[in-house]
């Protein structure tokens, strides 16, 4: 019989992490992931370097989940971990600064919301550290607000602790995804340097300290299926198309359902507090709206950054009503000049 045709493999980065996480050890595979890496970054960069000014084109309807799009540069997708384009690239003119605030874990806040998850709640409104709490979950110690923790073996290092990362990772690595399996197809997850067992290890310890959040996810998956459609606690909709004789389109259709929960009532947010903004300072320039961020322009002479900052606070960091639940919404707040300075903001976290 005639052979059929060779499968195509890939050199995608995300193919070449799970080799990793099987257990490669390359030196070529680590200098094409550091170089993928450094490529992310170039090509973004790349066509900046020629320019003294940019006019990015903003696209509000370009997502379901009402993300914008940012083209022509593309300065939302900037690698994170290079820092965000606004701050070293893009800078304000004389005269100006911009005020940049990033709002806290709100897709764990509306999921904790959702699933009705005490423990995680009393986190965000008592401003205890959730992810100690959440390795206390896992590993069955005892949590000692605000951020203590009391059986740990060995003894317990505080926010520096690797197995407080690991639960953090953990978390948010499951958060959108169907199940263990999730875990393996975090980026941060590839830099701890675990094996694959050790990865659904945690990822299995994790789901075992949230059956709320098991049972809730389960519970809107059925009703996205059921319906065809999710809805952000806000009320946009986002109508789901599959095949029901397909289990991969099923399983799209449940995975898209449950994160246009999470990323709808972000954006929803995201959007309530934008139109705040601008009804406070008509004259603001919105410089970058990233999916939970914004920087927006002013001229120093008409709007002290600090004075326009204190009027902002109340704007931006609201108490939301979720599900029935109250859930504070804290931001980072920075500022940042012409000479590219950074300043913290009065008040703010970060």
């Amino acid at each position: 019989m005639p052979r059929g045709p060779t499968p195509v493999r890939s050199a995608a980065a995300h193919v070449l992490r799970k080799i990793r996480l099987r257990g490669a050890d390359s030196p070529v595979l680590d200098a094409r992931l550091r170089f993928m890496d450094a490529e992310g970054l170039a090509r973004y960069a790349r066509p900046l370097l020629t320019a003294d000014r940019v006019y990015p084109h903003l696209h509000p309807l370009a997502q379901a989940s009402g993300r914008w799009s940012t083209t022509d540069p593309a300065l939302v997708n900037f690698p994170a971990s290079e820092g965000n384009v606004a701050w070293g690239m893009i800078l304000p003119d004389p005269g100006w600064y911009f005020l940049h605030y990033d709002m806290e874990s709100l897709h764990a806040r509306i999921a904790a919301a959702y699933t009705k998850d005490t423990e995680d709640l009393e986190c965000f409104r008592l401003n205890f550290d959730l992810h100690t709490r959440t390795a206390c979950g896992m590993w069955g110690w005892t949590f000692m607000p605000p951020d203590g923790v009391e059986g740990a073996d060995p003894p317990w290092q505080g926010k520096s602790d690797r197995r407080r990362r690991l639960a953090k990772v953990i978390r948010y690595a499951l958060l959108l995804g169907l199940g263990e399996q999730s875990a393996l197809e975090s980026k941060d997850i590839e830099k701890e340097g675990l094996t694959r067992e050790d990865v659904l290890g945690f990822a299995r310890l994790y789901l075992r300290s949230k059956p709320l959040m098991v049972a809730t996810k389960r519970r809107i998956w059925e009703q996205c299926i059921r319906e065809g459609r999710a809805r952000s606690f806000m009320g946009r909709l986002r109508r789901l198309s599959y095949d029901p004789r397909n289990r991969t389109s099923v399983t799209d259709a449940m995975k898209e359902g449950w994160a246009h929960v999470l990323q709808g009532g972000e954006q929803d947010i995201m959007h309530t507090v934008m139109a705040g903004v601008w009804e406070a300072f008509p004259d603001a320039i919105l410089t970058l709206n990233s999916h939970d961020g914004h920087t927006w322009a002013f001229q120093e002479s008409q709007h002290p950054p600090h004075e326009t900052a204190d009027r902002l606070r109340p704007i931006v960091e609201r108490v939301w009503m979720i599900q029935g639940e109250s859930v504070p919404a804290p931001a980072e707040w920075e500022i940042l000049w012409p000479d590219e300075s950074r300043e913290p903001v009065n008040g703010s976290k970060g």
